[in-house]
């Protein structure tokens, strides 16, 4: 497969490497998440750029080749989405195609939230709608362990103790959760500049939020949807996709990726890209 084009963008004074698929202005814009870079999507940005779209492909920060800020509000949720929208304004986009998996979902849904104008579609792959991600619930919190333990002083060492033991675990699905392992057991600051944007969100902040307001104001999705869950995904429960449909003011579809698992685009790459492309052709 051959790699992506690559060059480097300056977003809000911050500089992402940016790989891409394609040309023209009829974008589609990939965010990946958790421990991965723009390469996760090297299987659906050709087949995008041959059905006539432009695959934008950044590294997050503190991912891959992207600057990585010491500051934890830099690389939150909210920084990035703005980053991101500057990135859209670069490109001269005339339509944009948003799509997010795990903490790159997440940022995708700030993005729907903020300026929903903007898009001609969105996919959200593994992570739904934050009001059922974080309804207070046995299915959701025996989820959410993993993210509660990285949000801690001590996350890092946890992650990369006795040869990284509970890294290796995470990423048992991961068919290069090995590789990663080993890059941050080389280069622990790896680890380091990957989890701030865990830092800049903790889920036991969130989670009293939620308990304290009860039924906090979640704004709805003005922008069509499609929601992709991998059947063998153990880090984030089905239920939360499927009730994502309740928070879409627009067009809504979900679709069960039979054994894909969290990381569906490696491993079950075709049925991906299939509904992806029959997603984006429709809008």
């Amino acid at each position: 497969m051959l790699p992506l084009k690559t060059a480097d963008h300056v977003l809000n004074d911050a500089r992402y490497r940016v790989r891409k698929a394609g040309a023209g202005t009829n974008i589609v814009l990939m965010l990946h998440g958790w421990p991965d870079d723009g390469q996760l999507w090297q299987h659906q940005a050709g087949v995008l750029a041959d059905a006539g779209y432009c695959a934008i492909c950044p590294d997050l920060l503190g991912y891959g080749e992207s600057d990585a800020p010491h500051e934890i509000t830099r690389c939150s949720v909210s920084a990035m989405a703005a980053d991101m929208l500057a990135l859209i304004d670069q490109l001269n986009a005339d339509a944009v195609h948003l799509v997010g998996h795990d903490y790159g979902a997440m940022l995708a849904w700030e993005m729907a939230f903020a300026a929903p104008e903007r898009f001609a579609s969105f996919s959200a792959l593994s992570v739904g709608h934050p009001a059922p991600l974080t309804e207070i619930s046995i299915d959701n919190l025996r989820y959410h362990w993993y993210l509660a333990l990285a949000n801690t002083s001590i996350g890092a060492d946890l992650y990369l103790a006795s040869k990284g033991c509970l890294m290796r675990e995470l990423l048992r699905s991961h068919p290069e959760g090995a590789m990663i392992t080993q890059r941050c057991l080389d280069d622990p600051e790896r680890l380091h500049n990957m989890r701030r944007i865990e830092l800049s969100m903790p889920v036991a902040d969130l989670l009293l939020d939620r308990l304290n307001h009860q039924h906090p104001h979640v704004p709805k999705c003005q922008v069509p949807t499609l929601g992709l869950w991998g059947e063998a995904d153990d880090l984030v429960p089905e239920r939360q996709m499927i009730e994502t449909g309740r928070y879409v003011a627009a067009d809504w579809r979900y679709s069960l990726i039979a054994g894909g698992g969290h990381w569906m685009m490696l491993r079950d790459p075709g049925a991906v890209t299939r509904a992806l492309l029959d997603w984006i052709q429709t809008r």
